[in-house]
């Protein structure tokens, strides 16, 4: 096959993913009920108030992540597909003290960057920053919040609300609690 053969389907099937993933996100916006969350996080959403004092504002649950996330990427693209990620789930947790449902973490694994949702169990089996509970929805733990949310937020610069910044205790599902 000739090299410009090559590059014009790769373009092709690279196109063909993004509009795939595109349409994923779609159908998924339409699934999931917006009733109970924000609609936007425009700058009169409570969601809005940080920290005085410290970088932009950003707002896991309703804000775009500020540069691209990608699963294999430089060091600060994987940094913004975890924080995008666990801090959406965590601002579930947070702000409607319950796991997210099978819908938001997919949604939040592919606003990361993630194919679908099931990229995303290896942070509850890997390594610990989230965990389900026994209706198999997800939360973030102490370890999650405070390592991979809130210190990659502080390592780059980012002010969370006040709501998200302040101290949580994440519920424990594990078998020995």
């Amino acid at each position: 096959m000739e090299q410009t053969t090559r590059q014009a389907l790769s373009a092709i099937a690279t196109s063909s993913r993004t509009l795939a993933d595109a349409l994923d996100r779609l159908l998924l916006d339409e699934e999931t009920s917006t009733a109970s969350r924000p609609q936007s996080g425009g700058a009169m959403s409570p969601a809005r108030k940080g920290q005085a004092g410290q970088g932009p504002l950003w707002d896991p649950e309703v804000d775009a992540p500020l540069i691209t996330p990608k699963v294999v990427g430089t060091r600060e693209e994987q940094d913004w597909c975890c924080l995008t990620y666990l801090g959406g789930i965590y601002a579930i947790n947070k702000r409607y003290n319950r796991g997210a449902n099978k819908h938001e973490v997919r949604e939040y694994a592919m606003k990361a960057g993630y194919r679908d949702g099931r990229a995303v169990t290896a942070w509850s089996k890997g390594n610990g920053a989230t965990q389900n509970d026994e209706d198999k929805q997800r939360w973030v733990t102490d370890a999650g919040v405070n390592y991979w949310v809130k210190g990659l937020a502080e390592k780059h610069g980012l002010a969370l609300p006040a709501d998200l910044a302040e101290p949580w205790d994440a519920p424990d599902f594990s078998p020995d609690a």
